[in-house]
C-alpha cells in the first residue's frame, strides 16, 4: 500500500520545534496513523458530535478525527495559541493516481524539494 506522508514542522520563537507526521492512504486519502493508547474524554463521540455526523456511539465510541488529533494536541501543551511560529509543511502532491505512485514531493514551507521518477 502506498501512502502520502505529510510533515508539519513548527518552529517557535525560542527556536524549539515540534514535528507532526501524518500519513494518508494514497488512494482513499484516509489518515492511517496509529491512534494513541490513551484517549481523553473529549474524543468520545458524545462529547460534541457534529450535527451531520452519521456515526453513533454504539458503532464508534470515539470521534475518528478527534482520536487522530490527540497526539498533535498533546505536543502543544504549555504553548500559547497566539505565539508566532514558522511552519514548514512537507507533503507529496497528488495530481493523479499515477502521481501518487511516483510520489512527486514539494516542500510547501519555502524552499522547494521536488523528487521525480526518472523515465526508464
Amino acid at each position: 500500500m502506498k501512502s502520502i506522508p505529510i510533515r508539519y514542522c513548527f518552529t517557535f520563537s525560542d527556536r524549539s520545534q515540534e514535528i507532526v507526521n501524518l500519513e494518508l492512504h494514497a488512494r482513499t486519502l484516509e489518515l492511517i496513523n496509529d491512534p494513541p493508547g490513551y484517549l481523553p474524554s473529549w474524543t468520545t463521540l458524545g462529547f460534541h458530535q457534529c450535527p451531520n455526523c452519521p456515526l453513533t456511539p454504539d458503532t464508534a465510541p470515539h470521534c475518528p478525527l478527534a482520536v487522530h488529533l490527540v497526539s498533535t494536541v498533546s505536543k502543544f501543551q504549555g504553548k500559547l495559541s497566539f505565539h508566532e511560529i514558522h511552519l514548514n509543511v512537507i507533503t507529496c502532491l497528488l495530481y493523479t493516481s499515477d502521481a501518487a505512485d511516483d510520489l512527486l514531493c514539494v516542500d510547501l514551507g519555502g524552499s522547494r524539494l521536488i523528487k521525480k521518477k526518472t523515465p526508464s
